[in-house]
């Protein structure tokens, strides 16, 4: 039973830090716009035809 709480007690505490960690901090943002806008935005724009 000791083999069992040494094996699950580390991860118990990797998951809280874990989810404590996802909950602390934000999706990283620029120019006051999340990561995901400018993934989006990027995503959206055709490769064969670029802007010159």
């Amino acid at each position: 039973m000791k083999k069992w709480r040494a094996f699950l007690l580390p991860i118990l505490i990797l998951a809280l830090i874990g989810i404590s960690l996802v909950l602390i901090f934000d999706e990283p943002q620029y120019q006051g716009r999340p990561l995901t806008f400018w993934l989006q935005q990027a995503y959206s724009i055709p490769l064969d035809n670029p802007k010159n």
